[in-house]
This record gives structure tokens, sequence and C-alpha cells, in this order.
């Protein structure tokens, strides 16, 4: 038998399922997998070759283990753009998330104007813009935490899943806010918003950019109970940033 010279798996998520595509040219024994590191494609999957990985991993490269297969098939992209941006404050509403890199998507903007189903404030979201970009982390989130993100978002209350393509990650999913429940009067309470700056600030974005979110109008919760404990999640959060 001869020993494998390509192989490609493409991955097509959708929220329900996930397609599977495989070529190759030809395949000898299973030899040839450890060999094997996996790379972000252009074409919303990714690429097996035999190459051997030379040099320290980057954030376009995955290291293929036994399980790499069945874990892909079992998890989707999800690009974060507000007060999930922080790695911990994340993995603390979907334990399975696993960060992939950082990334910015052309014609999109960041906004403060989605209605919060619980508190009536201003929460993040995305629109159209010609000349702006939006800066995401991609993480990988296991799919059966998903439908525990969709609760703490509010998918179907304010909130729509919906896809958006990140250059070096492909297809990802995300949250946009639904038309009736954006108002562009609204204000984020500062914590809030000191969430969003959180997770900017630990990925390095570039310093305009966090400016931006950082000259944001914000308000007090009137709330103490919430506004204390957000306060303490915030110090958590900067004390890991610390340890990064």
């Amino acid at each position: 038998l001869t020993p494998v010279t390509d192989l490609r798996v493409w991955l097509h998520m959708t929220d329900r399922k996930a397609l599977l595509t495989i070529s190759c040219a030809s395949i000898g024994t299973s030899a040839w997998l450890k060999n094997l590191n996996v790379q972000h494609s252009n074409h919303n999957g990714i690429r097996l070759s035999n190459e051997p990985h030379i040099g320290p991993a980057d954030k376009s490269s995955i290291p293929l283990n036994t399980n790499n297969m069945r874990t892909r098939l079992r998890s989707i992209c999800y690009a974060a753009y507000g007060s999930n941006l922080h790695p911990l404050r994340l993995r603390k509403r979907t334990p399975s998330a696993r960060l992939l890199g950082t990334d910015h998507v052309q014609g999109m903007a960041l906004r403060f104007h989605k209605r919060g189903r619980r508190d009536g404030s201003g929460k993040c979201n995305l629109v159209a813009s010609r000349d702006s970009i939006v800066h995401v982390a991609v993480f990988e989130v296991a799919l059966a935490d998903m439908a525990q993100l969709d609760a703490i978002e509010g998918a179907g209350q304010g909130y729509r899943r919906e896809e958006i393509v990140v250059t070096r990650f492909g297809r990802c999913t995300t949250y946009i806010a639904e038309q009736a429940h954006i108002d562009d009067s609204l204000a984020p309470f500062c914590w809030y918003r000191d969430l969003v700056l959180a997770g900017a600030e630990l990925h390095r974005f570039p310093d305009e950019y966090r400016d931006q979110i950082q000259s944001i109008d914000v308000i007090r919760d009137p709330d103490r109970f919430r506004h204390d404990e957000h306060q303490r999640l915030l110090a958590e959060l900067a004390n890991a940033s610390c340890h990064e």
C-alpha cells in the first residue's frame, strides 16, 4: 500500500448537524496519523497533511490528537465580540470553551444598543458598517454547551444565532440583536462595558479599538447586589489576566 499523500477533511457546521467530507489520494498503514497536523483552511474547514509541524504552535495551527476528528464533529466555532471576549468569563458560562485565536471582521461595527431582556440596559451588537472593523475572539465550544449559551444570551428573546465569516477561521456562530430589541438611546452599565474592555485588553486588540470601547457612555447599575457581583467578577478577570 502507498502511504497517504494528501488528506482533506471538510467540516460544514450547522446548528443541528455537522457534515464531514473526506477525500484522499491513498492511505497506507495507520502510522501516517502520527505525522499529521491540522491547519485552518480558507474554505470553512480544516486540512490535514502529512507534513511535519516545524516551529512553535501558532494561532493558525491546532495539533491533532486521536480524538480530534470526533471533537470537531461535536463542537462549533463561536465568535465572541462583547462581554464573552474574556476566556474565563466564557468558561464560567460554557465550560468546554477553548480559545482558538483572534481576528477582525471587515464591514461590521460594535454597538451597545441591544436592550437587555432582564435589566433594560445597553448590550453589545454587530451592525453592518462599510468602513468599520470589529475584533473577535474565536472559541471552540461543545455543541452540548450551546443550548446553555443560547439561554444565557437570550437566543429567540432579543438575540438570534447567525453565522459570520471570520477570515482566519471561516464561518463562525455569533449572536446578533433582533431589530425590535435595538434602541440607540440606550447606554450600558459600567460593569458591562468594563467586561468588554477586559476581554479586548486581554487579547491586546489595537489601542484605538480599546479607546473606542473605553469612550462609550455608561450608566451605574441601580441594583447594588448585581453591581457588586460584577465588580468581583472584573477583579477575578483582572487577576487571571495577570497570569496569562
